[in-house]
């Protein structure tokens, strides 16, 4: 605390009529001292601050702020901070953010916040960022959320996550993803995730985990599904598709599978083949086929089959 405390700030603080006065004694202490300590402003002041004080905090005056002073500025106050500002803040300054409040920071300000800041923000407030702030995040910042916060993302912020921003996501982070967020990455967005989206499944802990994942993609999202990440996906995944998914995949996406997805798709789920799709498969796929797989064909797909099954 300032050398000069008792002398300057105490009999302001006592004085009835710079109390209630229209003055801040925010300005009249930085008129007196540069180092004074914010915080022992009386908290019914923070309020008053103009744009151009706030503007003029110092990082020693941010960082003076008590925890019941920070939910009182105004959301208007808090657009006020200078992006640089907002680096000052401590990390449990940060945490005393209301959803409000996060909710108005500019898009100027998001780009400032610190590889510190970022993870400490509790899943309540990252619930507060709205749509625009998402999407202002840099690349470099994305890496940033934690496993306890990916979950929180509800589906309008899921879905403002840009395509310069998800190549960022870490296979961690994907992998934290519940399934109803996975379905709500429209199309597009999935491209983007490349190889990561697929090779996160086997990073699960136990198998269950697994086939919950990969049954959660809808026949859309599978068609997303681009050649390297076809040739990415593993027996556990690929024994887990269903009906649905496997009845997805597109002509181009069915030569993609290389001989061991090939014959890692179980008795049951070959006849889900559709007679359009049985065509596409290539010679040395069909060649890969088991006996046990081409014993259950159905007769349409032997019908729709261009080359003769070994038996």
């Amino acid at each position: 605390m300032p050398n000069n405390y008792s002398l300057i700030v105490k009999p302001l603080l006592q004085e009835e009529p710079i109390i209630n006065s229209n003055i801040s004694i925010f300005k009249t202490l930085q008129v007196e001292s540069n180092t004074t300590m914010i915080s022992i402003i009386p908290s019914i002041k923070i309020s008053i601050l103009t744009d151009h004080e706030i503007k003029a905090l110092s990082k020693y005056q941010i960082q003076s702020l008590l925890p019941e002073q920070i939910p009182l500025f105004t959301a208007e106050q808090i657009k006020s901070f200078r992006p640089k500002q907002i680096q000052w803040f401590w990390l449990w300054q940060i945490q005393s953010f209301t959803k409000k409040q996060i909710a108005s920071f500019t898009p100027e300000q998001i780009p400032y916040l610190t590889y510190e800041q970022i993870p400490i923000f509790t899943p309540e407030q990252i619930l507060a960022f709205t749509p625009l702030q998402i999407s202002v995040f840099t690349p470099e910042q994305i890496p940033l959320f934690t496993i306890e916060q990916i979950p929180a993302f509800t589906p309008l912020q899921i879905s403002a996550f840009t395509k310069e921003q998800i190549p960022e996501f870490t296979e961690k982070q994907i992998a934290s993803f519940t399934p109803e967020q996975k379905q709500i990455f429209t199309l597009e967005q999935r491209k983007f995730f490349g190889r990561k989206i697929i090779s996160t499944f086997n990073k699960q802990k136990n198998n269950s985990s697994i086939i919950e994942q990969v049954v959660s993609f809808t026949a859309e999202q599978i068609q997303s599904f681009t050649l390297s990440q076809i040739q990415s996906l593993t027996r556990e995944q690929v024994v887990s598709f269903t009906e649905n998914q496997i009845k997805a995949f597109t002509p181009i996406q069915i030569q993609a599978l290389t001989p061991i997805q090939i014959r890692s798709f179980n008795v049951t789920q070959i006849p889900y083949f559709t007679f359009i799709q049985i065509p596409s498969f290539m010679p040395w796929q069909i060649q890969s086929l088991t006996k046990d797989q081409i014993s259950v064909f159905t007769e349409h797909q032997i019908q729709a089959c261009h080359l003769p099954l070994a038996t």
